[in-house]
Protein backbone atom coordinates (compact mmCIF):
# COMPACT_ATOMS: atom_id res chain seq x y z
CA UNK A 1 0.00 0.00 0.00
CA UNK A 2 2.95 2.30 -0.49
CA UNK A 3 3.76 3.37 3.07
CA UNK A 4 7.27 3.64 4.41
CA UNK A 5 9.07 1.05 6.47
CA UNK A 6 12.25 1.62 8.40
CA UNK A 7 14.27 -0.13 11.04
CA UNK A 8 17.23 2.24 10.84
CA UNK A 9 16.11 4.04 14.00
CA UNK A 10 15.36 0.74 15.69
CA UNK A 11 19.01 0.12 16.35
CA UNK A 12 19.33 3.08 18.69
CA UNK A 13 20.50 2.06 22.11
CA UNK A 14 22.37 -0.90 20.61
CA UNK A 15 21.28 -4.23 19.20
CA UNK A 16 22.57 -6.25 22.08
CA UNK A 17 19.13 -7.18 23.41
CA UNK A 18 15.75 -6.06 24.56
CA UNK A 19 15.37 -3.19 26.95
CA UNK A 20 13.19 -3.82 29.99
CA UNK A 21 10.32 -1.41 30.46
CA UNK A 22 8.08 -3.19 32.90
CA UNK A 23 5.85 -5.05 30.45
CA UNK A 24 5.15 -2.62 27.65
CA UNK A 25 2.75 -3.86 24.98
CA UNK A 26 3.54 -3.60 21.31
CA UNK A 27 1.98 -1.30 18.77
CA UNK A 28 1.75 -4.05 16.19
CA UNK A 29 -0.62 -4.27 13.26
CA UNK A 30 -4.29 -4.28 14.08
CA UNK A 31 -3.72 -3.68 17.79
CA UNK A 32 -2.40 -7.22 18.31
CA UNK A 33 0.83 -8.10 20.07
CA UNK A 34 3.64 -8.23 17.51
CA UNK A 35 5.89 -11.21 16.89
CA UNK A 36 8.53 -11.64 19.62
CA UNK A 37 11.83 -9.84 19.13
CA UNK A 38 15.25 -10.20 20.73
CA UNK A 39 17.02 -7.04 19.53
CA UNK A 40 16.13 -3.59 18.21
CA UNK A 41 17.00 -4.48 14.61
CA UNK A 42 14.20 -7.09 14.63
CA UNK A 43 11.65 -4.25 14.66
CA UNK A 44 10.44 -2.12 11.77
CA UNK A 45 8.46 1.11 11.86
CA UNK A 46 5.72 1.33 9.22
CA UNK A 47 3.68 4.45 8.50
CA UNK A 48 1.29 5.93 5.98
CA UNK A 49 -1.41 8.60 6.26
CA UNK A 50 -3.50 6.61 8.76
CA UNK A 51 -1.22 3.94 10.19
CA UNK A 52 1.70 4.05 12.60
CA UNK A 53 2.82 0.64 13.85
CA UNK A 54 5.89 -1.24 15.05
CA UNK A 55 6.20 -4.52 13.13
CA UNK A 56 7.84 -7.59 14.62
CA UNK A 57 10.03 -10.10 12.76
CA UNK A 58 8.33 -11.41 9.63
CA UNK A 59 5.23 -9.24 10.03
CA UNK A 60 3.70 -7.52 7.00
CA UNK A 61 2.31 -3.97 7.06
CA UNK A 62 -1.44 -3.74 7.71
CA UNK A 63 -3.88 -2.69 5.00
CA UNK A 64 -5.15 0.71 6.07
CA UNK A 65 -6.84 1.87 2.88
CA UNK A 66 -4.74 5.04 2.96
CA UNK A 67 -2.55 6.37 0.22
CA UNK A 68 1.08 5.46 0.80
CA UNK A 69 3.55 8.07 1.99
CA UNK A 70 5.31 8.13 -1.39
CA UNK A 71 2.18 9.53 -3.03
CA UNK A 72 0.12 10.37 -0.01
CA UNK A 73 -2.38 13.19 0.23
CA UNK A 74 -1.57 14.03 3.86
CA UNK A 75 1.12 16.56 4.68
CA UNK A 76 2.51 14.49 7.57
CA UNK A 77 2.42 10.73 8.09
CA UNK A 78 0.56 9.18 11.03
CA UNK A 79 3.86 8.52 12.82
CA UNK A 80 5.05 12.04 12.07
CA UNK A 81 1.97 13.60 13.65
CA UNK A 82 2.47 11.52 16.79
CA UNK A 83 6.19 12.21 17.08
CA UNK A 84 7.07 8.52 16.76
CA UNK A 85 10.07 7.75 14.62
CA UNK A 86 11.65 4.59 16.04
CA UNK A 87 10.65 0.97 16.54
CA UNK A 88 12.53 -0.76 19.37
CA UNK A 89 12.50 -4.16 21.06
CA UNK A 90 11.41 -3.90 24.68
CA UNK A 91 10.50 -6.87 26.85
CA UNK A 92 10.48 -9.07 23.77
CA UNK A 93 7.94 -6.96 21.87
CA UNK A 94 8.34 -4.27 19.22
CA UNK A 95 7.05 -0.86 20.35
CA UNK A 96 7.00 2.67 18.96
CA UNK A 97 9.27 5.21 20.62
CA UNK A 98 9.08 8.99 20.39
CA UNK A 99 11.40 11.27 18.50
CA UNK A 100 14.85 12.37 19.55
CA UNK A 101 14.57 16.07 20.40
CA UNK A 102 18.13 16.54 21.71
CA UNK A 103 19.40 19.70 20.00
CA UNK A 104 23.06 18.64 20.22
CA UNK A 105 22.26 15.62 18.01
CA UNK A 106 21.51 17.94 15.06
CA UNK A 107 24.84 18.02 13.23
CA UNK A 108 23.73 19.88 10.11
CA UNK A 109 24.12 23.62 9.50
CA UNK A 110 20.41 24.17 8.83
CA UNK A 111 18.54 26.27 11.41
CA UNK A 112 15.87 24.48 13.46
CA UNK A 113 12.21 25.10 12.59
CA UNK A 114 10.34 27.64 14.70
CA UNK A 115 7.89 25.75 16.90
CA UNK A 116 4.89 26.98 18.92
CA UNK A 117 4.89 26.86 22.70
CA UNK A 118 5.17 23.35 24.18
CA UNK A 119 6.37 21.93 20.85
CA UNK A 120 9.96 21.08 19.88
CA UNK A 121 11.81 20.18 16.67
CA UNK A 122 12.85 16.55 16.42
CA UNK A 123 16.15 15.34 15.00
CA UNK A 124 16.12 12.86 12.12
CA UNK A 125 19.28 11.53 10.51
CA UNK A 126 21.47 14.10 12.23
CA UNK A 127 19.43 17.11 11.09
CA UNK A 128 16.27 18.93 12.07
CA UNK A 129 12.91 17.35 11.31
CA UNK A 130 9.50 18.80 12.17
CA UNK A 131 7.83 20.31 15.23
CA UNK A 132 6.18 17.76 17.53
CA UNK A 133 4.51 18.06 20.96
CA UNK A 134 7.35 18.37 23.45
CA UNK A 135 5.70 15.79 25.71
CA UNK A 136 6.11 13.20 22.93
CA UNK A 137 9.90 13.44 22.79
CA UNK A 138 11.21 10.02 23.82
CA UNK A 139 7.72 8.81 24.78
CA UNK A 140 6.76 5.14 24.46
CA UNK A 141 3.58 4.64 22.41
CA UNK A 142 1.29 1.73 23.32
CA UNK A 143 -2.02 0.13 22.33
CA UNK A 144 -3.71 0.35 25.74
CA UNK A 145 -3.07 1.88 29.15
CA UNK A 146 -2.48 -1.59 30.58
CA UNK A 147 1.00 -1.33 29.09
CA UNK A 148 1.95 1.78 31.11
CA UNK A 149 3.89 1.61 34.35
CA UNK A 150 1.75 2.62 37.37
CA UNK A 151 4.12 5.54 37.94
CA UNK A 152 3.45 6.96 34.48
CA UNK A 153 0.43 8.81 33.13
CA UNK A 154 -1.48 7.15 30.30
CA UNK A 155 -2.48 9.81 27.79
CA UNK A 156 -4.98 9.39 24.95
CA UNK A 157 -4.39 12.01 22.24
CA UNK A 158 -6.59 12.94 19.29
CA UNK A 159 -4.76 13.48 15.99
CA UNK A 160 -6.13 15.28 12.90
CA UNK A 161 -7.10 12.79 10.21
CA UNK A 162 -6.05 9.66 12.10
CA UNK A 163 -7.19 7.57 15.08
CA UNK A 164 -6.43 8.69 18.63
CA UNK A 165 -3.28 7.20 20.08
CA UNK A 166 -2.03 6.20 23.52
CA UNK A 167 1.30 7.03 25.13
CA UNK A 168 3.02 6.65 28.49
CA UNK A 169 5.02 9.82 29.16
CA UNK A 170 6.70 10.21 32.51
CA UNK A 171 4.75 12.88 34.44
CA UNK A 172 6.52 15.95 35.87
CA UNK A 173 8.32 15.25 39.14
CA UNK A 174 6.14 17.88 40.81
CA UNK A 175 2.97 15.88 40.08
CA UNK A 176 1.63 13.30 42.50
CA UNK A 177 -1.70 12.78 40.70
CA UNK A 178 -2.51 11.67 37.14
CA UNK A 179 -5.02 14.37 36.27
CA UNK A 180 -5.35 17.41 34.05
CA UNK A 181 -4.85 19.84 36.90
CA UNK A 182 -1.30 18.62 37.39
CA UNK A 183 -0.10 16.99 34.16
CA UNK A 184 -2.33 18.53 31.50
CA UNK A 185 -0.21 21.57 30.69
CA UNK A 186 2.95 19.50 30.24
CA UNK A 187 1.57 16.40 28.49
CA UNK A 188 -1.03 17.90 26.11
CA UNK A 189 0.03 19.93 23.04
CA UNK A 190 -0.54 23.66 23.13
CA UNK A 191 -4.12 24.50 22.16
CA UNK A 192 -5.48 21.08 23.08
CA UNK A 193 -8.10 20.59 25.81
CA UNK A 194 -7.26 18.17 28.63
CA UNK A 195 -10.13 15.98 29.91
CA UNK A 196 -9.85 13.84 33.03
CA UNK A 197 -10.59 10.15 33.21
CA UNK A 198 -11.94 8.79 29.95
CA UNK A 199 -12.65 5.08 30.36
CA UNK A 200 -9.41 3.98 28.69
CA UNK A 201 -6.85 6.56 29.89
CA UNK A 202 -5.85 8.79 32.81
CA UNK A 203 -6.32 11.93 30.70
CA UNK A 204 -7.31 12.72 27.13
CA UNK A 205 -5.85 15.51 25.01
CA UNK A 206 -8.59 16.70 22.67
CA UNK A 207 -7.65 18.31 19.40
CA UNK A 208 -9.40 21.64 18.69
CA UNK A 209 -9.71 20.91 14.95
CA UNK A 210 -10.34 17.13 14.90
Amino acid sequence: TGGTSSNDGGSSGGDGGAVSTGGLASAGAGGAVSAPCTQHSDCTLYTDCCTCVALGPGESPPTSGCEGVGGMHCAVSACGSRGADTAECRDGQCVLVGSDCTASHAECSDPPPTCPADWAPNVIGGCWGVCIPQAKCGTVFVNTCDACSPDWTCVATEYPGSPRGFSCPVPPTTCSTHDCACVGASLCPSGYTCVDGPDDADVECRCPTC
